[in-house]
C-alpha cells in the first residue's frame, strides 16, 4: 500500500516549497465566518491526525490541513529532507497558509462580484507536539498573518538523557522498518491516557499496510531526519522571541502525558503569559482522546481574538 492509496477527507491540493511537492486539504466552515484555522500535526505524522476534529473545529472557521514535508502524500525524499526541522516547517506552514488565504479570499470574490483582496484574514494555528513549535515560529514571524495559536502538549527540551537518546535510536531507519505490529502499537499506546483508545488499532493496521510499500523506507529515512531535528531543538530563543514580540497563545496540554512533562506546559504558559488549559483523562494528543473539550478550548480561544 501507498500513502497516495489513503483516502483524504477533503479534495487534495498542491503547492511547492523549495521544489518540494506538498499535500493539502481545506475543510470548508460550517456557518459564515471570516476565520481561518491552519493545524500543524506531530512529529511523523500528517493531516489525517485532525481528521476527526475538523468537523468540529469548522464551527470556527475554515480549517487548512497539510502533510509536512516526510510524511503523508507529501514529498518524502531529496530536497524534503532539507525541510523537516522547525525552520523548514515553519517556511511549509506559511506556504500552505498563504495559498490557502489567497484562494478562499478569489472564492470570496468571485462570489461577490468583487475584486480579489488577498490576504484579508488573520489567522489561528493550531499545533500539537512538533506542530506547536512551527504554529509557535509561524507567530514570530507572521504577525501580520497570524492572529494567534494554540499550543498543545508542545515539544520541548524535557524528557532525560536517556530518554533524548532512546527516542533518537528509535526512530532510525533500520528500526522504524523493522518494528513489528505489537511494538508499534505499544509505541503508540505511550501517547495515550488510555492504553487501549479506539484510535490506536487502525494507526497499527494502516502503519502495517503501508510498510510492505514502496513508499515506506522513504518515509522511515525522513521521520528519522525529523526525529534527529526535534532532539536538536532548544525552544528557549524562540519563545522568547514570542513573548517580545506579544504573540497572542494559549497552551493546552493532556493531564497524563508520558511523552512530554506537563511543568513543560506550565513552564510555557509562565513564559508566554498564556493561559494553560489542562485536559483530563488525555496524554499526548488530546485533541484525540478528549476531542470535544480540544475544540471547544481552541473555539474558545479563536472566538477571543476576533471581536
Amino acid at each position: 500500500m501507498r500513502f497516495d492509496d489513503i483516502p483524504y477527507p477533503q479534495v487534495e491540493r498542491w503547492i511547492e516549497v523549495d521544489g518540494v511537492r506538498i499535500c493539502y486539504v481545506v475543510h470548508p466552515a460550517a456557518g459564515p465566518t471570516d476565520r481561518l484555522i491552519l493545524l500543524a500535526p506531530p512529529l511523523g505524522r500528517g493531516l489525517m491526525h485532525f481528521r476527526s476534529n475538523l468537523p468540529g473545529l469548522a464551527r470556527l472557521g475554515t480549517v487548512v490541513a497539510y502533510d509536512p514535508p516526510g510524511c503523508g502524500k507529501s514529498q518524502k525524499d531529496g530536497e524534503a529532507l532539507a525541510l523537516v526541522d522547525v525552520d523548514g516547517q515553519a517556511r511549509v506552514a506559511a506556504a500552505v497558509l498563504e495559498a490557502a488565504r489567497a484562494a478562499e479570499s478569489h472564492a470570496e470574490a468571485r462570489s461577490r462580484g468583487e475584486e480579489m483582496r488577498a490576504g484579508r484574514r488573520r489567522v489561528l494555528v493550531v499545533g500539537v507536539s512538533y506542530g506547536a513549535m512551527v504554529a509557535l515560529t509561524l507567530g514570530v514571524r507572521r504577525p501580520e498573518s497570524v492572529a494567534g495559536v494554540v499550543l498543545s502538549n508542545a515539544a520541548g527540551e524535557r524528557g532525560g538523557i536517556l530518554n533524548r537518546w532512546t527516542t533518537r535510536l528509535l526512530a532510525r531507519p533500520f528500526f522504524v522498518r523493522r518494528l513489528g505490529r505489537a511494538a508499534w502499537r505499544r509505541g503508540l499506546a505511550r501517547f495515550y491516557a488510555d492504553p487501549n483508545h479506539p484510535a490506536i488499532e487502525p494507526n497499527v493496521e494502516l502503519a502495517m499496510k503501508l510498510r510492505s510499500g514502496p513508499d515506506w523506507r522513504a518515509y522511515s529515512v525522513a521521520l528519522w531526519r525529523t526525529t534527529r531535528a526535534a532532539m536538536a531543538f532548544r525552544p528557549a530563543s524562540l519563545v522568547d522571541a514570542a513573548r517580545q514580540g506579544g504573540v497572542a497563545a494559549r497552551v493546552i496540554w493532556g493531564e497524563h502525558d508520558r511523552v512530554t512533562s506537563i511543568s513543560w506546559g506550565r513552564e510555557l504558559a509562565a513564559a508566554l503569559a498564556a493561559e494553560l488549559t489542562v485536559i483530563s483523562d488525555a496524554g499526548h494528543f488530546p485533541n484525540l482522546e478528549q476531542a470535544a473539550a480540544f475544540e471547544s478550548h481552541v473555539a474558545t480561544f479563536g472566538e477571543s481574538l476576533n471581536p
